[in-house]
Order: C-alpha cells, then sequence, then structure tokens
C-alpha cells in the first residue's frame, strides 16, 4: 500500500472513518485520525480495550507493515 494513500485517508476533510485491511485478513477500524501515526517502516493503529479495563481506553497499538496493508475501507456512516 502506497503511504500516500493512507495519508490522503487520514487528511481528508470530513474525516470518514475506514478499516485497514492486512493481507492475513486481520482488520483494523480508524474511527479518528488521531488513532494512526504514520511512521517510516510501519503504519501504528491504536484499538479501543474491549472490554475497557478501569481508566484504559485503548489497548497498545497494532504496527502494521505497509507491504501487509492490502486496502483501506471506508465504514458505513453510522444513523443519526
Amino acid at each position: 500500500m502506497q503511504i500516500a494513500k493512507i495519508t490522503d485517508a487520514i487528511k481528508k476533510q470530513p474525516f470518514e472513518p475506514f478499516e485497514v485491511v492486512t493481507s492475513s485478513g486481520n482488520r483494523y477500524r480508524v474511527d479518528h485520525p488521531e488513532m494512526v501515526l504514520v511512521a517510516k517502516g510501519a503504519l501504528y493503529v491504536s484499538q479501543r480495550a474491549d472490554p475497557p479495563e478501569e481508566g484504559e481506553l485503548v489497548t497498545d497499538p497494532a504496527v502494521i507493515s505497509y507491504m501487509h496493508i492490502s486496502e483501506l475501507v471506508p465504514l458505513p456512516e453510522k444513523a443519526a
């Protein structure tokens, strides 16, 4: 996956949530642009703790090599 496609998805205004899908089929939900860090060698995606521990909102980030990212899938908008 090209880093430019990921940064475009993160910077899109207004932001639209998406999932990062890897070559192994794992899916990582991105509900907010601050949940993602684009680094030189990998993408870091923070995930919500499920269920959250007391005082813990997110788990350790998933570290995903760009070569294993197969697609970015837009998430449907939630009904108001």
